[in-house]
């Protein structure tokens, strides 16, 4: 019987040190994300992005930059499909403004109301999607430049 419990803490203290978070799961691309990269892309006379605030919200991970943006990372074709993807390309706005909805980012990407310039893209791998959306009135950050670096980054086009 001692044997047995033995077993069941050693499975239960091995179960513990597999557990990931989501900020180890997601840790390959959110390392590019700093304060830094966020304030190279800052408009409007914003001031300077201090603090990165993570937070694990149903498996996914989002960074909060202080106000400027928030990030939310997911699993490949988690927060932008390729059905949807398609779908929106089909449309009339679509044709309308094309790689302005559309930009070069990654493997897909798409802006989500024009106004809003919610980006949502997934990495080239088909790894992660990436959503980023400005906080703040008038938006304080670029998301399509960021959404362009942080991609870049990934995939090693540029230096961090």
């Amino acid at each position: 019987m001692r044997h047995f419990y033995f077993l069941l803490s050693l499975l239960s203290l091995v179960g513990c040190a597999h557990t990931q978070t989501a900020t180890d799961r997601y840790d390959a691309i959110s390392r590019y994300l700093t304060p830094r990269l966020i304030d190279r892309h800052l408009v409007n006379a914003s001031a300077p992005s201090p603090n990165r605030n993570d937070r694990a919200e149903d498996g996914r991970l989002v960074v909060d930059f202080d106000g400027h943006c928030l990030v939310t990372i997911g699993s490949g074709s988690s927060l932008l499909t390729e059905a949807d993807y398609k779908s929106a390309r089909g449309g009339f706005f679509a044709s309308v403004l094309g790689e302005g909805l559309f930009p070069k980012i990654g493997r897909r990407a798409y802006i989500a109301g024009i106004e809003q310039n919610i980006v949502l893209f997934t990495t080239t791998d088909g790894r992660f999607d990436i959503r980023i959306e400005p906080r703040g009135t008038p938006e304080t950050v670029d998301v399509v430049s960021v959404a362009g670096e942080l991609s870049d980054l990934y995939d090693g086009r540029a230096k961090p």
